[in-house]
């Protein structure tokens, strides 16, 4: 018995042991590699997107391990300007994530998302409408608010768009109902709920989706 229990306390302390040094070896080559990625951004020699790409998926890769992240911002804001989906995804991804309501870039990732949305990419405009989804501060719902249903209920507005559309409204909806106002637009709202590619059954434990319109359109 005696024998069993020094055999568990051994094992422990190897488990221990071995945490402690793979802890402590992962964050001694992150920390070389954020040194890396700091001295690339400030570097003399300009970057491509694809290293811009590749550095700032770097700092998103470590950052949702547990790190924290104190730099990257800008170069990611940068490739929102990007022409090739890759380099612009994964600047939005690394906005959606990082970057909070208060930061002092707002205004130039605001600009961004505007020149998608004007873009008529519907590629591009996905991506912005997905950005302005996932943040849903209020900051992003006094710029898009009066946008966004434009774009919903516009005639050449892809279906993929609309989609992604109607599901931003609602969510700046749901976190600033008094920014999202009601106008002509909100009857061609309800009328999308006979298009059969708009209409899709909402997830059991966020069925009060369909209240958006019931409660509200239709008021």
């Amino acid at each position: 018995m005696i024998e069993t229990s020094n055999k568990c306390s051994s094992l422990r302390q190897f488990i221990r042991l071995y945490l402690y040094l793979f802890i402590e070896a992962e964050i001694k080559r992150i920390n070389k590699e954020l040194a890396n990625i700091r001295s690339k951004f400030k570097g003399d020699k300009a970057l491509d997107g694809y290293s811009k790409k590749k550095y700032v998926c770097k700092l998103l890769f470590i950052f949702l391990l547990g790190h924290d992240i104190d730099f990257g911002h800008m170069e990611a804001v940068n490739l929102l300007s990007s022409n090739k989906y890759t380099e612009k995804q994964i600047g939005y991804l690394f906005i959606s994530v990082l970057v909070n309501s208060n930061s002092e870039l707002i205004r130039l990732i605001n600009n961004a998302i505007k020149n998608d949305l004007s873009s008529r990419n519907p590629t591009f405009m996905c991506l912005a409408l997905h950005c302005i989804a996932n943040v849903g501060s209020r900051e992003m719902a006094e710029a898009f608010a009066s946008e966004i249903p434009r774009i919903l209920v516009a005639g050449d507005t892809m279906d993929s768009v609309k989609q992604s559309a109607a599901l931003c409204l609602l969510r700046l909806y749901k976190t600033s109902p008094d920014l999202v106002l009601m106008g002509e637009w909100t009857s061609r709202v309800v009328h999308l709920l006979n298009d059969q590619h708009m209409v899709r059954a909402p997830p059991r434990d966020h069925a009060d989706g369909g209240s958006f319109c019931n409660s509200t359109l239709c008021s």
